[in-house]
């Protein structure tokens, strides 16, 4: 739409010509390309409609430039698959270190646990001396047997520290009664803890308490075995518990091999004795236990006597504590 401008007196044809050219011109120029300076108004103010900004003194902003790329390269570069790649080898590194470590504790460990077994062995199985007395000689093989039956009883619980008593008669000379000394610790025998005397014949000061009854069931088992004869006594907790019933007067052991054990109360020494020697001819077994007090074990050797006291232990022990 062309607008109509009354410029001032005049003819008014030719003046709408002279504005209808001056626009044909300015549409000319557009198409050119050639951009013109926006026109002011008497005021100092751009024309809107020819492109200006419509404030006073404004200039044309200028077009924004982009900011050129970096070229500095970072000093210190870091690989993303540098990264990834370190850390599995770093934890493998410290898994080696920590296998090898362990491997080293286990080397020395089985070196020291040989050396105890080592030494355990050599010890058990150290050559003792034979002792040697007026008129007999208790071998060294035979005094190994004693020292050996010692600890093994402390294994198996039958005693504990200065208990029990382990007598047996020598092989080469059935007359002679060997025992261990009254309070001597049996896991821990010597040959200076073993006393020697006469079978029948006061005993020794040092000789256990009990040997009294002790010395009754060697002479009951030589009858018929020469020579061949060992008694122990232990402490065999469970089997003295199973014995406090006043009413029962034998442990059932028949299952165990060991047959029948006869109980026998606890009272003066002749009438332990009597009933011992009782119970022995009538009953059997290989074992016997005083009620309330102590086990007595017996075989034609220190190892078969201290085997029939293991066995009835282990059975009381399941008995008393089903």
């Amino acid at each position: 739409m062309i607008g109509h401008y009354t410029i001032g007196a005049g003819n008014l044809p030719n003046t709408n010509l002279y504005i209808i050219g001056l626009m044909n011109q300015g549409m000319m120029s557009d198409e050119e390309g050639t951009p013109r300076t926006p026109s002011r108004t008497t005021r100092g103010r751009a024309r809107p409609s020819m492109g200006g900004s419509g404030l006073f003194g404004a200039s044309s902003p200028s077009p924004a430039s982009n900011p050129p790329p970096s070229t500095t390269e970072n000093p210190n570069p870091i690989s993303s698959t540098s990264v990834v790649e370190d850390s599995p080898s770093t934890q493998s590194s410290d898994m080696d270190a920590a296998i090898m470590h362990l491997e080293a504790q286990n080397a020395e460990l089985r070196s020291a646990l040989s050396s105890t077994t080592a030494d355990l062995v050599a010890s058990t199985a150290a050559p003792v001396p034979p002792i040697v007395g007026e008129g007999y000689v208790l071998s060294s093989l035979d005094l190994s047997s004693i020292i050996r039956t010692g600890r093994l009883m402390h294994l198996d619980g039958l005693v504990r520290t200065s208990t029990g008593a382990i007598t047996m008669l020598n092989p080469e000379s059935p007359g002679i009664v060997h025992m261990t000394r009254e309070g001597a610790t049996l896991s821990s025998l010597t040959e200076h803890a073993i006393l020697s005397a006469p079978l029948g014949v006061d005993a020794p000061n040092d000789a256990p308490v009990e040997h009294h009854l002790l010395y009754v069931l060697l002479a009951q088992q030589s009858l018929n075995n020469p020579g061949r004869a060992a008694t122990i006594l232990s402490d065999s907790p469970f089997s003295v518990a199973a014995s406090q019933n006043p009413d029962a007067f034998v442990l059932d052991a028949e299952k165990t091999g060991i047959g029948r054990v006869a109980i026998i109360d606890d009272g003066p020494v002749d009438q332990m004795i009597q009933e011992i020697g009782e119970a022995f001819r009538d009953i059997g077994g290989n074992a016997m236990v005083v009620r309330g007090r102590f086990v007595l074990g017996f075989g034609l050797d220190v190892e078969s006597a201290m085997q029939a006291l293991s066995t009835l232990e282990a059975n009381m022990q399941r008995h008393v504590l089903r």
